[in-house]
């Protein structure tokens, strides 16, 4: 039987820069099925390219993309509205943003794993 863990980590993406990273967050063991990021429609910097991916220890764990694309969904289940995956934790991972200019604002949003501890 599948016991959900959730972790989230907290970003805040600097007005005047073009570069964030999270501190260090240690994943519990097991194995990441879904992440979704939380993030308000109307701070997003318009007209501005902001893609997020995450990393360990500067190794890509997913890949940078565009943030929109891991809004969770309203589609079916809760958990089924995260962006599906399935790799191992137990590990110390970053978030990383990047946007193709200075941010005008801050800009701030939650990274949330979901993290099956049944699974190794």
């Amino acid at each position: 039987m599948e016991q959900i863990k959730y972790e989230k980590v907290t970003c805040v993406f600097q007005a005047g820069t073009k570069f964030f990273e999270s501190e260090r967050k240690p994943l519990p063991r097991g194995k990441c099925i879904g992440i979704a990021a939380f993030f308000r429609d109307s701070e997003l910097p318009q007209g501005t390219l902001v893609e997020i991916g995450i990393f360990d220890g500067g190794v890509e764990v997913a890949e940078l993309t565009h943030i929109k694309s891991w809004e969770k969904s309203t589609a079916g289940t809760y958990l089924m509205g995260y962006r599906p995956f399935g790799f191992d934790c137990n590990r110390n991972v970053t978030v990383r943003a990047v946007s193709d200019r200075n941010l005008g604002t801050d800009f701030k949003f939650q990274v949330i794993f979901a993290i099956d501890t049944t699974q190794e």
